[in-house]
């Protein structure tokens, strides 16, 4: 008897991590400038069509002391679908209808002192 609750019970584990984990995608960055610095950097997210996600999230949130940051996000056919330039702080959370591919974020960070936090999130 303890057997089968015991696979029951790691069954149901299974099952309700397995649920959990196959439901959403996440790739996240963050950098931190303490001093003023310039860098480009890409960030890539792969929308793989074996994983059916319906819509793909793009978190940011810029905090800018001094310098200037850039970003762009361009989706797998290499259109622009949203860009922003900041000097202080700047928080967004666009949505996108997912094609399958790589999707990349370039920042771009211009003698900045700051922070740069971004999240790619992908659901079913």
């Amino acid at each position: 008897m303890f057997k089968r609750v015991l696979f029951v019970a790691i069954m149901l584990s299974l099952f309700t991590l397995s649920a959990c984990s196959g439901s959403q995608s996440v790739k996240r960055s963050q950098w931190n400038m303490g001093s003023a610095e310039s860098f480009q950097e890409s960030f890539v997210f792969e929308a793989d069509p074996m994983r059916n996600l319906t819509d793909l999230q793009l978190e940011i949130d810029v905090d800018i002391k001094e310098g200037q940051a850039s970003l762009v996000a361009t989706n797998p056919n290499g259109e622009d679908v949203w860009s922003g330039d900041t000097d202080s702080k700047l928080r967004v959370r666009e949505k996108f209808d997912i094609i399958p591919g790589e999707w990349t974020l370039v920042v771009t960070v211009s003698e900045a002192r700051g922070s740069v936090k971004t999240v790619w999130k992908g659901t079913k």
